[in-house]
């Protein structure tokens, strides 16, 4: 189900993102487009597709908040 997907799962990473996930998060975005289903398995399955889209565009949103305080 997808509640045991999205919290009960023990492989389910809740802490900080690490520099190599949003590098590979990053570089498949650029290659594939957001295509947050299979960005799971190149994260070993530590990462839920809904984490996987609210880490992206925070980072988006973080980048561009950034840029229009410069």
């Amino acid at each position: 189900s997808k509640r045991f997907q999205n919290h009960l799962d023990s492989k389910i990473k809740k802490g900080e993102w690490s520099r190599e996930e949003d590098k590979i998060l990053f570089e498949h975005v650029k290659k594939n487009g957001p295509r947050w289903a299979q960005i799971i398995s190149l994260l070993g399955h530590s990462r839920t597709e809904h984490m996987i889209k609210n880490r992206y565009k925070s980072i988006i949103n973080k980048i561009m908040h950034d840029n229009n305080m410069n």
